[in-house]
């Protein structure tokens, strides 16, 4: 079947190329191009060229939900349908349990190795030993706004994206930020960002603090962060920007409310993770090139369990190009992911120190033989220093019947290796089982459409894979095993409404009618209604309805849990007018009815909480 459906999109996309030197001499519309279908009016963003349907999280949001004091970049793509992720604590994500479990787009995400890949600016930002992202490290005071890919993203990303993609962008353009906020239970938080140029280069510098008394009492966290960036011109079409950037987290977990730790180190630790980044970008008016080199470490020191120092380090370059009618793009990538875990004060397990590599070619082109018709296809080889070689395909046909509108139909395959920590930790417990590399096929049709002020996205798909890694058993050490096949089937979608540039109001949700068994803590069905208002000129009100149902814990035994309705209010005011620039006040209320909720079973989330700040910029 999934060769079959992929067989025939290709198989009309290279019917449909053979009209293109008919269509060479057409103008192109104005308001779409090979790059990108541009959905106007959609705030949720665009349909790219090369694969499935990608929603942007714009900054007008990004710089609202900016206002909270823990919030991040996983909190950010949260607001798109599809994804769910819950920061399990104020500020710290480690402060409830494993934070990964709370991280999936369409009901892929499992832990430690949740298939989902976050980059920044294009750089992989995971913690490799374990396979999962780390959460705390992206605040959202340099993020100028959220990709999110639901769904396969490995042809361009490498297996990582097996199941989907989070890309962070971060902002540009001189500016200068200060925002100091506070809340409930003792959470505070103080940021600093200032961007222009320095003699010959340009200079990014920034710096967040956040702590909290935490809301159950024992799980108390803090965080600080520091980014620098310089970027150097080298003539008009290139240049080159190194980047050090940091984070320090500290977190405790008080256990389960029936059965709380008695020992309070229990469930404490710290996370400092340190990137360093080199990149070469080149572009002009149809062509981009990069080259891309980083190194990241991540030290997670639990203080009664184990430490891992996880490091990373890879080289990724690719270009594309650009003309009226079609488009190329291309690119290869090398990661080399792993590090040690030791199990701190007992010598009957010995220190564990590995890595894996993993590197690969990626294709992608797409063409447009008239003005009703887009096709694109994608190719990765994806090598292994421990597995077999990976084909991982991608394909697309675009229906585009007018410039408000498009339907489109992707067939997409992600595969992805084992983490170091699921080949090698089992060892701990004499199981040397080598685990198979996972697989999925997604198979998507959405339809956009605009009406005036109105805009709509629907999207239904089909997802099957096998060999999704899950823990074999509870207890320590950790066990893994290969679970058997499964299918995913549901739609999710947007309707939009913007009267005005600052007026909005989106229904969002999402809707899975088939669920694996072991990813049944997504919702059956979410839904999620985001409204801004601007009653006075510099004064604005927002709020969020989320409502929930047929949930069950992200815990070992998914446990079943009640439906849920989550409310929140916000308001900013600038006396000068603008939030873009000057001073601004702004205030909200999360969980305004005060509902007692959870994500764990026996782990209850925040109660109504409320925060208040000041932020000045120009």
């Amino acid at each position: 079947m999934r060769y079959l459906v992929f067989a025939t999109i290709c198989l009309i996309s290279v019917c449909l190329a053979g009209t293109i030197a008919a269509a060479a001499e057409a103008p192109v519309d104005s308001l779409w191009s090979l790059e990108e279908l541009v959905v106007h009016g959609d705030s949720l963003g665009v349909v790219t060229a090369y694969g499935s349907r990608v929603l942007t999280v714009p900054a007008a949001e990004v710089d609202r939900l900016r206002r909270d004091p823990g919030a991040n970049a996983l909190s950010a793509a949260a607001t798109i349908p599809g994804v769910s992720y819950r920061q399990v604590g104020l500020v710290s994500a480690g402060a409830a349990g494993n934070p990964p479990w709370s991280f999936r787009i369409r009901g892929i995400g499992a832990v430690p190795n949740d298939g989902l890949l976050v980059l920044v600016d294009g750089r992989p930002q995971q913690v490799g030993f374990w396979g999962h992202t780390l959460p705390d490290a992206h605040p959202l005071g340099t993020v100028e706004r959220v990709e999110v890919h639901r769904g396969p993203a490995s042809v361009p990303f490498g297996g990582a994206a097996f199941a989907g993609a989070v890309q962070v962008i971060t902002r540009s353009g001189p500016a200068t930020e200060v925002q100091a906020s506070g809340g409930s239970f003792g959470t505070w938080n103080a940021r600093a960002r200032h961007a222009g140029p320095l003699g010959p280069v340009d200079l990014e510098v920034s710096a967040t603090a956040a702590a909290t008394d935490g809301y159950r009492g024992g799980d108390e966290s803090d965080l600080q962060g520091g980014r620098l960036r310089l970027t150097l011109p080298l003539g008009e079409s290139w240049r080159v920007a190194g980047l050090i950037e940091g984070t320090n987290s500290s977190f405790n977990n008080p256990g389960p409310v029936s059965a709380p730790y008695p020992d309070p180190l229990t469930g404490s630790g710290d996370i400092r993770q340190r990137t360093a980044g080199l990149d070469l970008l080149g572009g002009g008016d149809s062509w981009s090139a990069f080259v891309r080199g980083y190194a990241s470490n991540v030290h997670n020191d639990f203080y009664l369990e184990g430490n891992t120092k996880a490091r990373d380090q890879g080289v990724r370059a690719g270009g594309e190009f650009l003309t009226g009618i079609w488009s190329l793009k291309g690119g290869f990538d090398v990661d080399r992911n792993g590090g040690t875990f030791t199990v701190n004060g007992n010598p009957d397990f010995p220190e564990v120190e590995e890595f894996q590599v993993t590197a690969g070619p990626y294709v992608m082109a797409a063409a447009a033989p008239s003005h009703s018709w887009q096709v694109a296809a994608g190719l990765r080889t994806q090598f292994s220093d421990t597995y077999a070689t990976e084909w991982i395909p991608q394909a697309k046909l675009a229906f585009l019947p007018d410039t408000r509108g498009a339907v489109t139909l992707t067939a997409a395959r992600g595969a992805k290796n084992p983490a170091v920590a699921q080949q090698y930790l089992p060892f701990f417990a004499g199981d040397r089982t080598l685990l198979e590399p996972e697989s999925l096929w997604q198979y998507e049709l959405a339809v956009d459409r605009t009406w005036g002020a109105w805009s709509g996205l629907l999207a239904v798909y089909h997802a099957e894979g096998e060999n999704l890694i899950r823990l074999a058993q509870p207890g320590w050490p950790p066990i893994y095993g290969n679970s058997g096949a499964f299918v995913h089937q549901g739609l999710d979608g947007a309707l939009t409404w913007r009267p005005g540039p600052v007026d909005m109001l989106r229904l969002g949700g999402a809707w899975m009618w088939r669920r694996d068994a072991q990813t049944l803590d997504t919702p059956a069905l979410s839904l999620r209604l985001d409204g801004v208002w601007e009653l006075a000129d510099g004064l604005s009100v927002d709020g969020v309805v989320q409502a929930e149902f047929d949930r069950y814990g992200a815990d070992a035994s998914q446990a079943p849990l009640d439906d849920l309705l989550l409310v929140g209010l916000g308001a900013g005011w600038s006396p000068g007018g603008s939030s873009r620039h000057g001073w601004e006040i702004f205030a909200r209320v999360d969980n305004l009815l005060d509902v007692d909720w959870a994500v764990f079973a026996d782990y209850p989330m925040p109660p109504r909480t409320w925060s208040a700040g000041v932020r000045w910029r120009r």
